[in-house]
């Protein structure tokens, strides 16, 4: 029964337009047959980090260290861009070539 559920679930939810290879079904020990079907999702979210206004001396670097803020404003700028955070993980897929355009 549980089983039966869970792969209906699926079908709402590649129905819903959920990609196939997003959708995972997976079993857990329930204390109860008429425990409910579990329905989770992975979401990223690119945060900005708060860089500090304090540098120090950056022209000593005898212990070879970068500075702690160093980098800071290029990943606040990247986050704040970026439309869709799954794209610093892994490229989208790309479409078909147009062969009119060639």
């Amino acid at each position: 029964v549980a089983a039966e559920a869970a792969w209906g679930v699926r079908a709402i939810l590649q129905q819903a337009g959920v990609p196939e290879n997003r959708i995972h079904v997976a079993a857990y020990v329930a204390p109860d047959p008429r425990a409910p079907v579990l329905v989770g999702f992975e979401t990223l979210r690119a945060v900005v980090p708060q860089c500090g206004t304090q540098w120090g001396n950056l022209g000593r670097s005898g212990d070879n260290q970068s500075a702690s803020n160093f980098g800071c404003a290029v990943n606040a700028n990247l986050a704040a861009q970026i439309a869709d955070p799954r794209d610093i993980v892994a490229p989208r897929g790309m479409t078909p070539s147009e062969a009119g355009r060639r």
